[in-house]
């Protein structure tokens, strides 16, 4: 014979019972309530693309240390980088993209978006690791 279930008086768990049909919220990154479909919002897409170019700035600058080392400059000159133009103008004009193609085809747009930029991070990433042991290996060679 079962006991009588015990209620919670954690405040947390109280919480959640009363927002459980409501999270997350229309738009955000889960379930619409009134479509059922997963949905990423606008603004998550905004954000997720400029982490995913900032992350693109980190494996540029590995790439660029790793060839200083490679295949010097003369007279002690270094090769170098800048992201200003691509950090703020990619992100901005590739989120536009994804804007206008959900006014036709709603989630399609931030959706290919999405998930173009999330190969490119997996790609970025396994870049990053791997001229990251490279430039070590260099560098201790080099000493």
């Amino acid at each position: 014979m079962k006991g009588p279930t015990r209620r919670s008086t954690r405040a947390a768990d109280r919480a959640f019972l009363q927002i459980k049909g409501f999270w997350p919220p229309p738009g955000y990154l889960g379930r619409s309530p009134a479509t059922g479909e997963t949905k990423i919002s606008h603004w998550a897409l905004l954000l997720w693309l400029f982490v995913v170019w900032c992350v693109w700035a980190v494996a540029a600058t590995l790439q660029v240390g790793l060839t200083n080392i490679r295949d010097p400059l003369p007279n002690g000159q270094r090769r170098g980088m800048s992201v200003l133009p691509v950090i703020p103008l990619y992100p901005v004009v590739l989120w536009g993209i994804a804007l206008l193609i959900d006014s036709v085809r709603s989630p399609w747009g931030t959706r290919g978006i999405f998930c173009i930029h999330l190969l490119f991070a997996v790609v970025l990433a396994v870049s990053i690791v791997r001229d990251a042991v490279r430039l070590a290996r260099a560098r201790k060679s080099s000493h």
